[in-house]
This record gives C-alpha cells, sequence and structure tokens, in this order.
C-alpha cells in the first residue's frame, strides 16, 4: 500500500541466499523511503527474482513515478550485494541526486576503475563493473554527484516543507577521514587476481571500511542504516570512529538496520549504548 503523505516509511529488502558464484553467495539489501509528499529515496541495489532492480519494481507497483520523484539515490560501498542493479537504477531515476562515499569518486580510484576494465583477462569484478557503469551513465547525462565522508548532509527538508511538517535529514557518518586518506594511498597497491582465483575478478577486502553508515532523523526519531560498515581496532576508522563523532548527538535511533548481515565484524557495543534507543526495532538482511 502506498503511503500517505503525511508518512515516512522505510522498506528494507534483503532477498536471501541466491546463486553462488566464485565460492560467494550472491546476496543483497536496497532500503527505499518514503520522505514525505510523494518524495522517494533510494539506498543501494539488489535483484528481484525476475532480475529487475528490486527498488524499482517496488515503487513502480505503488503507482511511483521514479523518473520525477525518487529525489535521492545512494551507494553505500560498491561490494556486488549493495550495486546490482543499481546503474539500471539510476539511469531510470532521472531526478535523482545520486551521492557516493568520496573516495569512489575520486580521480584516482576512478582512474584504477577504467585501467583494470581495459585489461583483457583481469577486470573488475561486479561490484566494480557496475560501479563504473553508474559513472558512465551520470556523466553522461550531466548529473553531479554528492561525494560523502562523515557527517555530510546528503538531504534536508525544513519544518513545514513536507505534509508531516517534521524537519526530516539524511547525514553521512562515514566514513572517516582518514579511511579516505588511507583509501587514496593504497589504491595503486590494490591486490591483483591471482592464478588461483577465477579469472576476471579483481577486488579489495577491505571495501567494507569505505561503507557510508547514515542517519535519517525526522522530527525527534532516527533510523539508523549501519550499511557494511566494520568495527576496527583503529579508534578513527570504523564504528569507533562514528561513535566518538556522534557522541552526545541526537537523536537516538529507534530504528537501527543492523550492519553487515550482522556480522561479528561490525559489532560495536557503544553503538547500542550511545546510538539507539533501548528497546530499538533492529532489522538484519541476510
Amino acid at each position: 500500500m502506498k503511503p500517505n503523505a503525511d508518512e515516512v516509511e522505510v522498506t528494507i529488502f534483503g532477498p536471501g541466499y541466491g546463486e553462488c558464484m566464485y565460492g560467494e553467495c550472491m546476496y543483497g539489501e536496497c532500503m527505499v523511503i518514503h520522505i514525505g509528499s510523494g518524495k522517494w529515496a533510494i539506498i543501494d541495489s539488489c535483484l528481484d527474482d525476475a532480475d529487475e532492480p528490486a527498488s524499482l519494481a517496488y515503487l513502480r507497483g505503488l503507482g511511483v513515478s521514479v523518473e520525477s520523484d525518487v529525489i535521492s539515490g545512494r551507494a553505500s560501498h560498491w561490494h556486488d550485494d549493495h550495486v546490482k542493479g543499481l546503474a539500471k537504477t539510476i539511469a531510470e531515476c532521472q531526478s535523482a541526486r545520486f551521492s557516493c562515499g568520496a573516495a569512489l569518486q575520486a580521480a584516482e580510484f576512478v582512474a584504477f576503475l577504467y585501467a583494470h576494465e581495459m585489461q583483457p583477462v583481469k577486470k573488475l569484478d561486479m561490484g566494480g563493473t557496475e560501479l563504473l557503469e553508474c559513472l558512465k551513465i551520470l556523466k553522461a547525462s550531466k548529473r553531479a554527484i554528492k561525494p560523502l565522508v562523515e557527517d555530510t548532509l546528503i538531504f534536508d527538508f525544513d519544518r513545514g516543507d513536507l505534509d508531516h511538517c517534521l524537519r526530516v535529514e539524511m547525514r553521512a557518518l562515514s566514513p572517516s577521514g582518514k579511511q579516505f586518506e588511507d583509501f587514496i594511498r593504497r589504491i595503486g597497491n590494490f591486490p591483483e587476481t591471482s592464478e588461483k582465483q577465477p579469472k576476471g575478478r579483481i577486488s579489495d577486502p577491505s571495501r567494507n571500511h569505505l561503507s557510508v553508515a547514515m542517519l535519517l532523523t525526522v522530527g525527534d526519531q532516527g533510523v539508523l542504516f549501519g550499511a557494511d560498515l566494520e568495527q576496527v581496532a583503529d579508534v578513527k576508522k570504523g564504528w569507533n570512529a562514528v561513535v566518538d563523532n556522534r557522541r552526545g548527538r541526537g537523536p537516538r535511533s529507534h530504528v537501527f538496520k543492523v550492519p553487515h548481515h550482522g556480522s561479528h565484524d561490525a559489532h560495536n557495543d557503544e553503538v547500542w549504548k550511545e546510538m539507539v534507543t533501548e528497546q530499538p526495532w533492529a532489522v538484519v538482511t541476510p
């Protein structure tokens, strides 16, 4: 059922486990948000059983004009399970302002994508290929990309702008400045595909460190989107950096999309103590 103009709705897609390729189960997750007044935002992308972006199928099923009513779209990071179908989503959501981690549109990283895509054997994995296609679509249509690091405001609406009359904002909580700088320095040293790996995939295991966690604030309530951000020892990276940056700042979130599919390497006790309410709605995608 389509939400009313004065309702905020968050829909989370996690279609479950699917075809296994290269030893990894290809699952995915995606979030669709009705901000209010018929305005929508999409975070990440996954495919439904018909190999269509789940977000587009859902919105069209509600009678939403994705060409004009989706105002914001973003990729939390470039792992396969978060970007499958994202290029088609971007192409069809023509009024959406696209945003992604600042590192993913840095000149050094874009050069890396193009360089490996041109190689006859050692090419990008599917996440890199999808992201490159997204960048090509945005460049061809002359649409700007908003770079995201901690505390970047993605969009906001003042009180009275929307039918529910509440202030709404979406803010990036990561990656930290140190993570961004470390990534740019490491691009030239990304591991190449070994002989034991299937041909056609170049990946980097630390991509989750660049994942963009986000906070949606509606009035005095919050929704925390954990993406795939992980917990690391460095206090200036990962969830440690997020907690330190948000300490003492509200609101605490009533809904928490648990990071990295509930993996232990994304758990941080302080997130639950400092950033969410005592009894939040916690959602985990498989």
